[in-house]
C-alpha cells in the first residue's frame, strides 16, 4: 500500500518580535548579557538561523540546560513542568506531546505526530523511543503554534528543538552524583577541551541512572514474572568533535548511544463493582489490586536502545551562511505488560519496534545585516520501520480466546523545499512570509496472516524474528 502527500504551505504574518516571544525563562547560558539593563540576550535557532529571542516574531519558550540540570529534568516528559502550553502523555511507553492542546494520540508506527521533535537539527520519527535520556543539553526550544513552513506537516501543534552542549576550546568538566531511597543512584557529567591538533575541540558526556521500582509486584516470586515495576536502569554516552576552519566555518561530528532496560510502568487497572467486565474474575475469580502501589504482573519488560551519528557543516559563502546537517538514527524497543493486573495470565500486551532514520537538511541563510533577511533550504527524510503489536486476551465467553497481531513494515520517504523571508519594519515589528513544498510517499507491508478476531499466533513473522 502506498500513500502520497503533496502539500503547499504559505504563511504571511505581521508580528511583534518582543510580544511574539512571550516566555524565555531565566537563562544561565545566555550570551551577551547587558548587566545595566538586567535583561540577557538569548540566542535561539528556532527559525533555522541564530537570532535574538527578543527580536524573533515567534511564540518561543527556551529552557537552558543548566536550569534543566538543577531541576533534575532528565527526560522529554519533564518539559511539561517548566514550559507553558506543553503537555506530555505516554501510552504503552509511546510519547505523545501536545502544545496548546494540539497533538496526536496515534501510537503505532507510521503515525505522524502533531508536534515535531528535533535533536541537534535532525527530525526524530520514532515516538516509542523519543523519551529517553536527555542530558548535557545547551538548551531546549519549544515553538508554539503551527510551524509547517520550516518544519513540515508534522508540526501542526509546534516543534521542539533539543540542542546538545557543544565542545569548548578550553578544558572544563563537571561531575554530578545523586543517591536516594529505592536504591536511587545517578551520575552525570562531561569533559570538554581542545584536542591539540587540527584546531579541533572535543566533548564527552555521559549519564547513568538506576532506581528500584516503587510499585510492588505481588507475584514477583512466580516463574517468569518481573520484580517491582516503575523501576529504571539507563545508560547514555555522547562523543563530539568540533573543528573550526581557518577561513571560517566549522564541522561538528556527534556520536551517541543510549539504552534503557527495566520492568516498565505498572498498568493502572483498578477493581470495580462490575465484576463481569473482567474475564479474569469470571473465569478464575481474580481481581486487580486495590492498592495504587501494588499490582499483579505476570510479564513486564521495557527494553530500548538508540544509536545516533550526526554531522553538521557550517560554511560562509560571502556574507551568507550555508549549513548542512546529516543524521542517522537507529532505535529499537521491546515493550510488554500485563493487561488486566490480576494473577491470571488472561491478558498480555507486547510491542516490538525497530526503526532506521536517515535525515539530511541543507539551507542557505542571508546575512543578518540589513532589514531584508531570507533563507532557502531543502530536507530529505527516509524511515524504515518494523513493528508488531501482539494482544492476547481471554473473553467472558468460555472457550473463546482473543488474539490480535498487527503491524508490519513501513517505509517513508519525504522531500521538501522551503523558503523564509523576513523584512524588519522596525526594531520590533517584522513582516514575514514562508513557502514550502513537500512530497511524502509511504509504502507499507502489513501483517495479514493473523489479524482475525479469533486466532492464535505462536510466533512473529520471519521479518521480526530476524531482528
Amino acid at each position: 500500500m502506498s500513500k502520497i502527500n503533496n502539500r503547499w504551505i504559505l504563511f504571511a504574518t505581521v508580528a511583534a518580535g518582543v510580544l511574539g516571544s512571550t516566555c524565555a525563562g531565566a537563562q544561565t547560558g545566555a550570551q551577551g548579557r547587558d548587566e545595566s539593563a538586567g535583561v540577557p540576550d538569548i540566542v535561539v535557532t528556532a527559525t533555522r538561523r541564530s537570532t535574538n529571542i527578543q527580536r524573533t516574531a515567534e511564540a518561543i519558550s527556551v529552557l537552558s540546560g543548566e536550569i534543566q540540570r538543577e531541576r533534575g529534568q532528565q527526560r522529554l516528559d519533564d518539559l511539561q513542568r517548566s514550559i507553558p502550553n506543553v503537555n506530555f502523555n505516554s501510552t504503552s511507553n509511546t510519547s505523545q506531546i501536545y502544545v496548546r492542546g494540539v497533538g496526536n494520540t496515534f501510537i503505532l508506527a507510521g503515525g505522524d505526530p502533531g508536534v515535531a521533535t528535533y535533536q541537534d537539527g535532525a527530525y526524530v520519527s520514532d515516538i516509542s523511543t523519543s523519551n529517553t535520556s536527555m542530558y548535557d543539553v545547551e538548551r531546549v526550544e519549544v515553538l508554539r503554534g503551527p510551524q509547517g513552513g520550516l518544519y513540515g506537516r508534522n508540526a501542526v501543534g509546534g516543534a521542539i528543538n533539543i540542542i546538545s552542549a557543544k565542545p569548548t576550546d578550553t578544558f572544563e568538566g563537571r561531575f554530578d552524583a545523586v543517591l536516594g531511597n529505592y536504591d536511587r543512584r545517578e551520575s552525570e557529567g562531561y569533559l570538554s577541551g581542545p584536542l591539540g591538533f587540527a584546531n579541533t575541540d572535543f566533548r564527552i558526556s555521559y549519564q547513568l541512572r538506576h532506581s528500584d521500582g516503587y510499585t510492588k509486584n505481588l507475584i514477583a516470586d512466580q516463574a517468569g514474572a518481573p520484580g517491582d515495576l516503575d523501576d529504571l536502569t539507563s545508560h547514555a554516552v555522547r562523543v563530539q568533535t568540533l573543528t573550526n576552519f581557518t577561513g571560517g566555518g566549522s564541522l561538528r561530528l556527534l556520536f551517541s548511544y543510549a539504552d534503557e532496560h527495566d520492568n516498565g510502568a505498572a498498568l493502572g487497572v483498578k477493581p470495580t463493582i462490575y465484576s463481569d467486565l473482567y474475564p479474569a474474575f469470571l473465569l478464575y475469580g481474580e481481581r486487580p489490586s486495590s492498592d495504587p502501589r501494588s499490582t499483579y504482573a505476570n510479564i513486564g519488560e521495557n527494553d530500548i536502545s538508540v544509536y545516533v551519528a550526526n554531522a553538521t557543516l557550517n560554511v560562509p559563502i560571502g556574507e551568507n551562511k550555508l549549513e548542512v546537517t546529516g543524521n542517522y538514527r537507529r532505535s529499537a524497543q521491546r515493550y510488554t505488560n500485563d493487561c488486566d493486573g490480576t494473577r491470571a495470565t488472561s491478558c498480555t500486551f507486547s510491542r516490538v519496534t525497530r526503526s532506521d532514520d536517515y535525515f539530511a537538511d541543507v539551507h542557505l541563510a542571508s546575512s543578518d545585516a540589513g532589514r531584508l533577511r531570507w533563507l532557502l533550504g531543502a530536507t530529505y527524510i527516509y524511515v524504515d520501520q518494523d513493528q508488531s503489536v501482539d494482544v492476547n486476551s481471554d473473553t467472558t465467553i468460555p472457550g473463546l480466546f482473543l488474539a490480535s497481531l498487527t503491524g508490519g513494515r513501513l517505509k517513508t520517504e519525504a522531500v521538501a523545499a522551503y523558503g523564509d523571508v523576513r523584512f524588519a519594519l522596525t526594531d520590533v515589528w517584522a513582516l514575514t512570509g514562508q513557502l514550502r513544498y513537500g512530497k511524502t510517499v509511504k509504502d507499507s507491508l502489513g501483517i495479514h496472516d493473523c489479524a482475525s478476531l479469533w486466532c492464535q499466533c505462536d510466533k512473529f513473522p520471519a521479518s521480526f524474528e530476524d531482528q
